[in-house]
């Protein structure tokens, strides 16, 4: 009989928890719903997909021409996959025309060995680029030209962001030099490299030519380029992953 008596209890308290858990569900849908609203009534006018160099520029270039830009990365922060390994030099002149890497010779059997010991995937490329020149007619020339055009273009955006970020950039700018006594990690702005002597004798290591060079990494420069975007209102979303276009 007790147990009898305690059914319709235990009935009633099952159906309230039911309710309890229905009422739970139907607020969490709202929230989630509002939630979804809420992202995508945004006023962006852009949306750029990844937080690397050419992304964070693109939406620098956006944000600097008034627009509401959004970036997304599937990455925790900003320049996470190439960009963050990256570091180079930019010259606006090559003044050496490419012909002169295309003869193996030149480097000298010393060169040679300390090249394809140090980096043999360089040397692959090198030895397919030196057979290249030979088989097909004009290729250092134009490669030459190429090079030159992309360096003129490189020293002017470096110079350009400079100019918007002054200090913030990650740019360094000096002469181009050539160096007798070359190691790696090398940077022909150091003021440190420029110093050097030759081994055992007090002439310098460095020969300085005329044009002007450029040193600096891209995820340095992507962090600065996200902070003034984020200055200018843009908004940064990690742990995104695009999937495509709706529908």
């Amino acid at each position: 009989r007790a147990a009898a008596a305690a059914r319709p209890a235990a009935a009633t308290a099952l159906r309230s928890c039911r309710r309890v858990a229905a009422g739970a569900e139907a607020l969490s849908a709202s929230a989630r719903r509002s939630s979804t609203a809420a992202l995508s009534t945004r006023p962006y006018d852009a949306v750029v997909v990844g937080a690397g160099i050419v992304g964070v520029t693109t939406a620098h270039a956006l944000c600097a021409a008034g627009l509401r830009v959004c970036v997304i990365d599937r990455h925790s922060h900003v320049a996470a996959e190439t960009s963050w390994v990256s570091s180079g030099q930019l010259e606006p002149v090559r003044v050496d025309h490419m012909r002169a890497y295309s003869d193996p010779a030149a480097l000298g059997v010393r060169g040679l060995f300390r090249i394809a010991t140090g980096f043999p995937r360089w040397t692959i490329n090198y030895l397919l680029y030196a057979l290249r020149c030979r088989l097909v007619d004009g290729a250092a020339d134009q490669m030459t030209e190429d090079i030159r055009a992309m360096g003129r273009a490189s020293i002017a955006a470096a110079h350009e962001f400079e100019r918007a970020m002054p200090g913030r950039s990650g740019f360094r700018f000096g002469r181009s030099t050539i160096t007798s006594e070359c190691s790696f990690p090398l940077d022909p702005t150091d003021p440190a490299m420029l110093a050097r002597t030759r081994s055992g004798s007090a002439e310098p290591a460095v020969t300085f030519r005329a044009h002007e060079v450029a040193t600096g990494s891209p995820s340095d420069l992507c962090e600065a380029l996200e902070a003034d975007c984020r200055a200018r209102g843009a908004d940064f979303r990690y742990g995104c992953e695009y999937l495509g276009p709706a529908g």
